[in-house]
This record gives C-alpha cells, structure tokens and sequence, in this order.
C-alpha cells in the first residue's frame, strides 16, 4: 500500500475511534446523546418492537371469542390466548434491557452556570435520563410485560416512567393510562378507577384522548356500565391499532346497543362489521346477532328469512345449521309471529353438532317462549339441558339453573298427577280401550325410536364420508404418517380413528360401560368368571362386535319391555287398594305443584287455578288439609292484590274450619296490623332467642319461642324458633319432649329449611338408642376395630403407608368408652354444636358405639378449625371429661389404612409429627358465628309491649357500640354476666317496656353517660331522602349479596384468615341480611373512610375470595352503620351504589 494513503487511512481510523470514545454514555455531550439515541431507536428498540409487534400479532390470531357475551375489548388475558406471545415477549424484554444497560444516559453534562437561569435549560439539566430515547424503551418494557400477563411487573414499569420521566407530561399521563389497563387484567378496578378518574381533560393531548377513552371504556365494560361504556368506546374507535381491533370495537357498540335496547342503531353497527368484511366467523355471528334486533319497519319477513335459508345450504356452513335456524326464528319472533319462531329453535336445537354456547343460547331463548307461554312443561327440558351445557362463570348460568331447578320440581309432580289420572281412567274403560291406549303409547314409542335410528344412520353416513376425505388426505401424506413416532401425535390419523369409532359404535357419551346399554355395574365372582367360558374353554371376551346400525336397533327393539302391552297393562290399578293409592299420589302432587307455581315460579293465577282443582277433587277428605289449601289460596290472592279474592277464601275458612290455627289468626280484628308488627320484629326476636340459647338460658328459648306462637304463628321463621326449642329440651335432658318437638317440626313444616335437620337428628337419636354393651378389651383395640370395621365398608385395601395432604377430605372422629360416656347424649351435642357454628354446612355425622363420626370436611384447615371448636364446646367437653377419649383428625386415605397393618397409635405419632407440628407456627384465630361472635348473650325475654322495631344492641346481644369506650364496656358486661336463667320469666308474664330491671337501667344508664362524652352526632343531609355522607365517620366494609348461594361460613373464614395480615387491630366479620339482601357480611369498624377505602382495595386482590364469589351477584363497598341499616331496611341499592360512585369514588 502506498504510504500516502496509509497515512490517510491510520488518520481516518484514529478519528473514528475518538469520535466513537466521544459518543460513549459515560460521557454526555451533544454528540454522544445524539449518537445513543440514534442507536437506540434503529437498533434494539426497533428489534424490540418489532418482536412486541409480532407477539401482539400472534395474540389476535389466537383469540377464540365468545359471541354468546359482549367482546373483550383486548384479547390479552383471555384463555385462549395464554403464552400465545411468550418468546416474542422475552425478546423483546432482552431487547430493553440490552438497551438500558448499554445506551443509558444518567450522568449530568458540564454544568453551564450562566445558562442556569433559562427555565429551559433548567429542566434540560434536572432530568434523570438524557438518552431521548430511553423514555419510548422503558414504555416498550411496560407495554411488553403487559402483554405477557406480567401485570404487576408492568404496572410498576408504568410506576418507573411517572416518577423518573416526570418532565414529560404526555408520557406520565400515557403511563398512567397503561398502568391502569394493567390493573383492570388483574380486576383491580377501585385502583384503575381512581387512577383514570383523577387524570383531567386538560392533561389529555390529541392521542391521549383516544387512548384514554379506550381504557375508560374498558373500565366501563369490567364494572358492567354498559351505557358508560357505549359512551367512550365510540370515541375510542381511532386507537384500535389494527383493522381487526377496530372491528371488533364496532361490534362490541353494536352489542351494547342490543342490550341497552337500542336495537336500530345496534342493526347499523353489526351491518357496519359486516361490510368490514372481517374473518368469517366474525362476520356469519354479526348476521346471527343482527338477525335479533331486526327493527320492525324493516323490510319483507320472508325475503329475509329465504336469504338465511340460503346461507344454510352452503357447504361451508354445514357446522353452522343450528345458528342460522337459531337467526330464522329470531327474524320471526321480532315480528311478532311467535309459533314459527319456535319451530325454528327446536330445529335450531336438534340441528346442533358441536352441543356448545350457541346450543345454550338457543335452548335459553326457547325456553324464555314456552315460560312466557305458561307451557312450562315443554320449557324444563330448554333450561335444563342449558344449565347442563353453560359454564359456572357464565351470568346467565344461576338464573337458567335455579328455573330448570323449579320447572324440573313442577314437572315431576305433574307427571305423577297426569300419569295416575290417565290409569285411574283406564281402569274404569273395557279391555278393548284398554288396549288401544296401550297400543298408542307403544307406537309413540316406536315412532321415537325410528327417528333416533334414523338419526344415528344420518350421523353414521356423514361420518364415512368424512373418513373419506380424511383418506384422500392421509395417502396424500402417507409419509408424514409413517414417520409419526406415536398415533396420537398425528392429527390426521386421530381423526380417522374418531369416524371408524363411530361408524361401530354411533355417538357415545364418555362414561363407564360406555358400551353397554344398560349401564349398571356386574360384579361377579370369581366362581363365576371362572364358570363362564367357552365350550373350548376360552374365556368369553367382555366387548363384541354388535354388529351394524340397523341389527342393533333390531335387537334392542326386542329387548325393550316399552315395546309389550303387558308393560302398560300391568300399571293399571284394578284393586281398591291400587286405586287409593294412585288418588294419594294425585293428591299430594297436585299439592305440590300449586305450592310450585305459588313459592318457587310466582305464576299466581296457575297457583289459585290449582288449589282450585285441588279443592273440588279433594276438598272434605281431610279437614286440616283443606284450611291448608284455603289459608295458602287466601295469601296468593293477598299477592295478587285481589282484596275481594281473598276475603272470599278467608271467609270461606273461617266459616267452614273455624278451629283451625288459621282462623284462630284470620279472625283476630288486629290481624293486619300484627302481619306489619310480625314483619318487623321477627328478626329481631329470633337473634334474641337465639342469643339466649348460646347464653345456656333455654327457658327463655322456651318463652320466647311460645311467644311468637302465640302472636306470630305465621311467622316464616317459626320452624327455626322450634328447632331451638327442640334443642333447649335437648340441652335441659327432657329427651321424650325433645322427640315430640322435633317429630312436631318434621310434620309442620316438612319443606322448610331446617326441616332436615330434625329428621337428621331424630334419625340420629334412634340409631344411638342400641345399647352398648361394655367390654374388657383395651380401648386402642376398640378404636382400631371400630374404624377397621368403618373401612371395610368401602371396600378399599390400601396398602401405602400413612400420607400428609392439606387438600385431601377429612374426618373428624370422637373415640370414647361406649359404657361409660352416654352416647345419645354425646350424639346430641355434636348435633346442636353442628347446628350452632355450621347451619349452611352440610356435614355427615354418624354414630357407631365407641365413635362419632363427621365427615364432609373440605381440607386439613378446615378439619382443625372443626376439631378446636368441638375442643371449646362446654356441652361435648363435660361429657367426654375425666374418661379415656381421643379427638382425632384423619384423611380419607389414612383412615383406609387403620387396622390393616398400621395402627391408631401410629397414626397419632404421624399426625403429631407431620400435622400438628406442621400447622403450629400457622393458627389461626377464627371467630364465625351463624348471628354475631362467641361472647355470649344475656339472656333476654320477649314481652308484649316491647318495642322491638327499636329494641338496642345492648338488649339483643349486649356488646357495646365501638364509640363506646372500654370501660362503659366493661361495666356493661359486668352486669350483663351477672343475670341468672332463673329470672327470667315465664311465658303468660306479659310486661311493657317501662317496666324494666334496674341492671338493665344501670347499664342504659351508664352507657348513655359514656355517649355524652363522645363529640354530638353531625346533623346530615341525606342523599335522596335515604343515606348520608361523611368521610370522617366509621365505616364498615360490607359484601352485599344480591343473588345466588354462598357459603357464609366459608366466605367470613377467608375474611378471618385474610385479617391476621391487617396492620390496624384486630377486625370484627359478621353477617347479617335485609331486604332484597339474603346475605350481608360485614368487617370493621375502620376509623374513616380512607382507612375503610384501603382494605377494600386490599381485600378484593384475594384470589380466595374471588374464588368463593364466583357466580354470585354482589356489590362490595364501604359503608356507615346508619347508612348500612338505612340500606338493609329499604333494600335500595341503587341509590346507595350513587352516593358510593359519587362521593367516595369521585365520579
């Protein structure tokens, strides 16, 4: 090389490298800002967010929608999208943290004193971060960990950009946003709520406004404002990224029309994504839907319904029959042409390949037809089917569950009356009519069957041609095939398994004995088995080939007792007795179904036109049940508010059973005013009394209990008065009054819901009742046998040694000496104690002499908790107390393993060692009561004259009010554990409310003193005549169940268990109810509302929660004790739910 250019190459190279030592980020100049930023943008950010692109890109394909609900708005976080965009994901984070790490500029330039007093130069040099790029890197990490579910990863990237990027106000606000979007997928709605509500309009660029306008839309749509949601959402049609984002925007606002009753502009919208020409699916359910709201100007019926028609004899919508018949009958119905509208989702229904969602909704939507018909026969079999198909989380699924529940109720006992009345009838008709009803019945019979064969014969040659196009696939890539190293890797070879089933064996339901028609199981003997071979002496396989289609039906045909006239003969009563009873069973289901249609469907008039039918076929057989009939006919008049219907049949009652405890009642001139009385005060006296029976004060059971027999024998919650009554007799060792009682109880109210408790106890008693006879052997021999001979029952060898599992169902055993502890009274208390902690528990308890046995319980924790409350139960300890006894917690699995080769006192050194030791660091403190907490009530005694839609705390259950300071607290218990039973009085003692004890004025007095020193009461405005607002208040946080079943116990021990971990003191969770409220639990009280407002942003992150709330209409929120009784009392919702958005939410 010449040495000229060597020279002139060296120099250039020297330069570069100086130029390059210059850019680097240890040094800030504007040269090597420009140069990092350069860098930055074209190289790992560009790769980076090309990665995100691509991972986003691959989130949207495999989204699955559910057209049955409204659309998420964003794919991420769905089911079907799970790890969809993993690995582009972690690229793209490498990606970001490549650049922070080798392109950040945090060191401050060379300070220029003399520029200092420029504000623009100021702000230049207070920042953090001089790589302008740098901020777009840190979003893109947020972004990136947001679409890998990594929300509370991205929430605090969006955190990191607020705080050190905070000179830029687009981007902390863009930030703000993202962080609240983060917060929506992991359902913290109160935080992303308050974040969105708190950012102005002024703090909003062009794009922010777009952007922002998406995520308050997508707040909106979580919390369930539809219209809120419809609002914003039209004005965040510009942000949606990509064509297939903004279309499914478009349908979501035609969606939310729909339901918001807007059906035209719902029309325009799903035509609006149709003409966008999305994927198929998208655009054949945007027809489906549209068909629903067909406005009723529009068009010609026919020419619409002949276009859908069309569509069904595509081939490619071969799988989408039942939908477009589901579409034809929607076109009918919005007419108003009801009858052909039917027709078509029942060929929707039966057309139905894929039995999913879509099913669902048509069978939900024919049911609707036939309830509003009345035909509520041909309507159980819709929702029954519908509750079968919908998932748990679906919001349909409780309400279509409870219907097909009732309906499935209605259709049973009509069936009886239907089937009875047809072979009562027959009885009295010649042998010839006879044998033609028969005969009917047999070729209906027929007729189903040949339609079902006819069926599987459709299936079976659809299923061949299938396999057809299957082969041509597979010999095309027979290659592929072969060089599968397993069958069940290749799709192609799977599906052509799947038709060759089929073609054998038609459509079969995965079950047991899935080939055998009848299903039960055959258990033989190994004589048997041995026996049963072939005369070469090959042992007969189990599974054969049946042969074709049509040989199988031949022979089921004749295997089929439908299909004989003896079989139909034979049911048809011919004696005295067989006819009487067949009458029994009209009359009691013909009972039943009026108090179906009255209690459970609300359809009142089929409910009078019942009992009506009831009365004139039965009516005078039975005097006691005809008053029943005639008090329940006067009280569905009374709803109906039919004045003159039901004077009719309580003038018809009292004239004709003027001794029934009816007319006793009716008769009574104050009796109106005693039905408003009753309404008030029957809560309250029932937590009185049953305050009492946890004070050990049962003669006031007793009296209370008399007394709203007396007053309020109507009373929905008498049959809960006469199970404490039942229990007191119990607790006080009158064992013949506590038979009668509960024996009373069952008769009285047997569909109550306590009545099975009492039939559970009684049966109970009479299995205790077999003497136990003593023994010598050792009490460890006794327990092993008792619970050898518990397994034996099951059938089960278990031959693994002893196991701790903390999920497994549990046992609790109480082992004691048969002849020396008094098993029925042992019995007893387990009982009461199950009633008194766990009435919406429904526990198993057995009784063998030498063991009581619970089972039902769920896991380990819940069987200690059990086990320590049974060790706190004074009734159970006294018994078992100075005898040789063990309580005894145990899985299912280990207690299969006690006397067959391990033994109890094994058992008790594994349990020692790897349960107890286990749980010791762990306890936890629960304090669950049905009504209130352990600390026992003074007993009180309801007296007429009480007033008792007033009656205080302090005399139902005497706990100061938390104003109340300790030592009015103390005093007030001082007094209250003083009472004696003995005191109380006895039931004719009928006092008014100034006649008071004077402990009961001590105590009003004193605390009434301690009340004065607190600050007076404010004097506030009530919101809508209805609740006030005070921040500095106490405030409660209150669950408010609305609809659906909730385990109670269940759900305020994950409130307990939740509050070990609250820093601010010990909280009280309890439950109470109120109108349109079945259930309302409470914790507190916080000392104001932003004390209150944390825990609530605290504890709705509980997965164990949210878990238990499944299904369940509810509302949380905090709440005053004035505003909760205002809210519990007048059941209004709606308005409190305003007052809450408004003041302590802020919007």
């Amino acid at each position: 090389m010449d040495k000229k250019y060597f020279l002139i190459y060296i120099s250039a190279l020297s330069l570069f490298m100086l130029t390059m030592l210059g850019c680097s980020n240890k040094k800030n100049t504007a040269i090597s800002r420009g140069y990092q930023a350069m860098t930055t943008r074209y190289n790992v950010y560009y790769n980076g967010k090309e990665s995100l692109d691509k991972g986003k890109r691959n989130i949207e394909d495999a989204y699955k929608p559910d057209y049955s609900q409204i659309l998420k708005m964003y794919p991420v976080g769905d089911k079907s999208t799970k790890g969809a965009a993993f690995s582009q994901c972690n690229r793209a984070l490498d990606k970001c943290q490549t650049a922070i790490k080798l392109h950040s500029m945090r060191k401050k330039p060379v300070k220029k004193p003399g520029k200092m007093k420029d504000p623009k130069y100021a702000a230049f040099y207070a920042q953090e971060e001089f790589n302008s790029k740098m901020d777009d890197v840190w979003m893109l990490m947020g972004e990136t960990k947001y679409y890998n579910e990594d929300f509370l990863g991205a929430a605090a990237t969006f955190t990191y950009v607020e705080k050190h990027f905070s000179v830029h106000k687009d981007l902390v606000v863009k930030a703000l946003i993202w962080r609240a979007r983060a917060l929506m997928e992991m359902d913290w709605l109160y935080e992303a709520d308050e974040i969105l509500t708190n950012i102005s309009e002024d703090d909003l660029n062009y794009e922010n406004q777009e952007f922002y306008a998406a995520a308050m839309a997508n707040l909106r749509l979580k919390q369930n404002e539809k219209a809120e949601a419809l609002k914003y959402l039209k004005q965040a049609i510009p942000s949606a990224e990509n064509k297939r984002e903004k279309t499914r925007f478009y349908f979501i606002i035609a969606q939310l029309n729909q339901d918001l009753g807007h059906n035209d502009v719902a029309y325009a919208y799903y035509d609006s994504v149709i003409r966008k020409c999305p994927d198929y699916e998208m655009q054949f359910n945007a027809r489906i839907r549209q068909s629903e709201v067909v406005p009723g100007d529009f068009g010609n019926t026919e020419r619409i319904v002949a276009k859908l028609k069309k569509e069904a004899k595509s081939s490619k919508n071969k799988e989408y029959l039942d939908q477009i018949y589901y579409a034809i009958g929607n076109v009918y119905l919005s007419k108003g042409d009801t009858a052909n509208a039917i027709k078509n989702y029942i060929v929707s229904a039966e057309s139905s390949t894929r039995n999913g969602i879509e099913k669902a909704v048509t069978l939900m939507k024919l049911g609707k037809l036939y309830y509003q018909k009345k035909n509520y026969i041909d309507a159980e079999p819709c929702y029954a089917e519908a509750s079968s198909i919908l998932s748990n989380d679906h919001p349909d699924y409780n309400e279509i569950f409870s219907k097909a529940k009732n309906l499935t109720e209605l259709k049973q006992n009509y069936e009886v009356v239907h089937l009875q009345d047809s072979l009562l009838a027959l009885s009295e008709a010649t042998d010839a009519e006879r044998m033609a009803a028969a005969q009917r019945e047999i070729d209906k019979v027929k007729a189903r069957l040949r339609k079902e064969q006819e069926k599987r014969e459709q299936d079976s040659l659809d299923a061949r041609i299938a396999g057809m196009e299957i082969e041509t696939i597979v010999s095309k890539n027979v290659n592929s095939v072969r060089g599968s190293s397993w069958y069940f890797y290749n799709a192609q070879a799977v599906s052509k398994g799947k038709i060759s089933f089929k073609n054998k064996w038609g459509n079969r339901r995965l079950e047991d004995n899935w080939n055998r028609k009848n299903k039960q199981m055959m258990i033989l003997s190994d004589e048997v088995a041995q026996n049963d071979t072939t005369k070469d002496g090959q042992n007969i396989p189990e599974f054969q080939d049946r042969g074709s289609d049509s040989e199988r039906f031949a022979s089921e045909q004749s295997s089929m007792p439908e299909l004989t006239l003896g079989y139909y003969l034979n049911q048809i009563p011919k004696t005295p007795e067989a006819k009487a009873l067949a009458l029994s069973q009209v009359r009691t289901s013909l009972y039943n179904e009026a108090v179906v249609f009255d209690e459970k469907i609300g359809d009142y008039d089929m409910a009078i036109q019942t009992y009506n039918e009831w009365m004139r076929r039965f009516g005078g057989e039975n005097p006691e049940k005809d008053a029943d009939v005639l008090f329940n006919s006067y009280r569905v008049a009374e709803k109906m508010n039919d004045n003159a219907l039901a004077v009719k049949y309580k003038d018809e009652l009292v004239s004709k059973y003027p001794d029934s405890k009816y007319s006793q009642v009716l008769s009574d001139p104050d009796y109106a005013n005693k039905l408003v009385r009753m309404a008030n005060v029957e809560d309250s006296i029932y937590r009185a009394t049953y305050d009492a029976y946890h004070a050990s004060a049962y003669q006031t059971v007793l009296a209370n209990t008399d007394y709203m027999h007396k007053n309020y024998k109507m009373s929905s919650l008498m049959p809960k008065f006469m199970l404490l009554r039942s229990l007191s007799y119990g607790k006080l060792g009158q064992h013949d009054s506590l038979k009668t009682s509960l024996g009373h109880l069952v008769a009285e109210y047997p569909k109550s819901d306590v009545a099975t408790m009492a039939k559970d106890i009684l049966a109970l008693i009479e299995q205790g009742n077999v003497s136990s006879k003593g023994t010598t052997a050792s009490l460890a021999s006794q327990r092993e046998q008792i619970l050898l001979e518990e397994n034996i029952q099951t059938g089960v060898i278990d031959t693994v040694g002893f196991r701790y599992s903390d999920k497994s169902a549990y046992h609790f055993y109480i082992i004691s000496q048969a002849d020396k502890v008094d098993q029925n009274r042992l019995l007893f208390e387990v009982a009461t104690y199950n009633f008194s902690k766990f009435l919406v528990k429904d526990y198993d308890l057995k009784i063998r002499p030498g063991l009581v046995s619970v089972s039902g319980l769920e896991n380990l924790d819940e069987a200690l908790w059990y086990q320590k409350g049974v060790k706190e139960s004074d009734g159970i300890m006294k018994l078992l107390n100075g005898t040789d006894y063990t309580l005894l917690v145990i899985s299912e699995e280990n207690s299969r393993l006690i006397g067959r080769g391990y033994t109890l006192d094994q058992y008790k050194v594994f349990y020692e060692k790897n349960i107890l030791n286990r749980k010791q660091d762990n306890k936890k403190k629960i304090n669950i009561e049905l009504i209130g907490n352990d600390a026992p009530a003074a007993p009180v005694e309801i007296k007429e004259g009480d007033d008792l839609n007033n009656m205080s705390q302090s005399k139902i259950a005497p706990k100061a009010k938390q104003e109340i300071r300790t030592e009015a607290k103390q005093e007030a218990k001082a007094v209250n554990t003083d009472e004696k039973t003995d005191e109380v009085a006895q039931t004719d003692e009928v006092k008014s409310t100034e006649q008071k004890s004077d402990e009961e004025k001590t105590v009003a007095n004193k605390v009434e003193e301690k009340k004065a020193d607190v600050a007076p009461k404010k004097e506030l405005k009530k919101y809508k005549n209805l609740y006030t607002f005070d921040r500095s208040a106490e405030h409660y946080f209150a669950l408010l169940i609305t609809r659906g079943s909730v385990d109670s116990q269940k759900l305020m021990k994950i409130l307990v268990d939740a509050n070990e971990d609250w820093p601010g003191g010990e909280l009280n969770v309890e439950k109470t109810d109120g109108k349109n409220f079945p259930l309302i639990v409470t914790v507190g009280l916080f000392e104001n509302s932003t004390v209150a407002m944390d825990y609530l942003k605290g504890i709705l992150k509980s997965s164990a929660l949210k878990q238990s709330l499944q299904n369940i209409s509810y509302n949380s929120v905090i709440i005053t004790k004035d505003n909760l009784d205002a809210l519990r009392k007048s059941g209004n919702l709606n308005v409190y739910m305003e007052l809450f958005k408004k003041g302590y939410l802020g919007r």
